[in-house]
């Protein structure tokens, strides 16, 4: 079924926290860590998917919603090589199919906005960054309420483009 190749494609919801304790000089990674193991687990969409599962099994396209679970994880796997270009052209793409299969008013859409969010971060577009990272937070706040782990995802990585911004 669809929902059974989603599960095989699941992303990650990117956290800046993690991307800057890796590479800005705080906690290292244990030796021989899989930088992937977060994505294979599958911790953030495997959850937005059990939660939201009717909305999956139900969406209006569920091959666009497969192919976008696949492309973000792709460009999980581009972003972790270090190569931000295509993880971003990756997670573009997955956000166009995600709202094409959802429509734009689904926690999956506000996950999708997060992880374009961080690429745009972490090329230096502060202000395309904003504006997505904004869209996230609000939409996951509107969606989710304001306790879920995704909400405190958009709050940790809208911030430091807000101290990059001044």
């Amino acid at each position: 079924s669809p929902l059974d190749r989603l599960q095989d494609w699941v992303s990650v919801d990117l956290d800046l926290g993690d991307h800057q304790r890796g590479i800005d000089g705080g906690a290292e990674a244990a030796p021989g860590a899989d930088p992937l193991g977060r994505a294979r687990r599958g911790c953030d969409d495997a959850r937005l998917l059990d939660r939201h599962r009717d909305d999956v099994v139900h969406a209006v396209d569920p091959q666009r919603l497969t192919e976008s679970m696949r492309l973000s994880a792709l460009a999980e796997v581009e972003y972790a090589a270090g190569d931000i270009p295509s993880a971003l052209a990756g997670f573009e793409s997955a956000l166009r199919l995600t709202e094409a299969a959802l429509g734009i008013e689904h926690p999956l859409v506000a996950n999708a906005l997060n992880n374009v969010a961080v690429m745009h971060y972490l090329s230096g577009d502060l202000t395309r960054a904003r504006a997505l990272q904004e869209r996230s937070l609000e939409l996951s706040q509107r969606l989710l309420g304001p306790e879920p782990p995704e909400v405190a995802t958009s709050l940790g990585n809208l911030a430091p483009v807000l101290a990059d911004l001044g």
